[in-house]
């Protein structure tokens, strides 16, 4: 369930922001999941409430290292960003990984070739938890990625 009252005690003109998440330690989900489906359905729950939906800036979704098949991003498609009336929310998708450039780019022609709408780039889970000698290498790959031209804007 969605509680849209933690979201009221926010100012009104104050913009919101999500990170989904299936939690991790050390790198690892505590439960690994099969695709995107459960992080979809959260988000059009979001995205249905009326004190949420037209304060959104953006969401977040995770993507594990693994997961470069296009089963894990089909689910995508169904995220209903369009209310009518509505600024679509941007989202995010965590494909950057540590040490990972290749694998970072098949995530992203993956997503790119699923998701009908244009989206942004980011690490799985922030750099909270990144440990010191994995910083360099997620700058380097995300200087890499954000160098090619933009195909669309967000």
């Amino acid at each position: 369930m969605v509680y849209p009252w933690i979201c009221e005690r926010i100012p009104k003109d104050v913009k919101v922001a999500f990170h989904l998440c299936y939690g991790d330690l050390r790198h690892k989900h505590f439960i690994e999941p099969q695709d995107t489906s459960l992080l979809v359905g959260f988000a059009n729950a979001l995205l249905e409430r009326k004190a949420i939906a037209p304060r959104t800036e953006w969401i977040h979704l995770p993507v594990p290292k693994e997961r470069t098949d296009p089963a894990y991003f089909a689910p995508l498609a169904r995220l209903k960003r369009d209310a009518p009336g509505l600024q679509p929310p941007r989202i995010f998708l965590g494909l950057v990984h540590a040490n990972d450039e290749s694998g970072t780019k098949t995530r992203i022609e993956i997503a790119e070739a699923i998701l009908p709408f244009p989206f942004g780039m980011a690490t799985k889970c922030g750099l909270g938890r990144t440990l010191p000698d994995e910083i360099d290498s997620i700058l380097r790959i995300c200087k890499e990625i954000t160098a090619q031209p933009i195909r669309e804007s967000l």
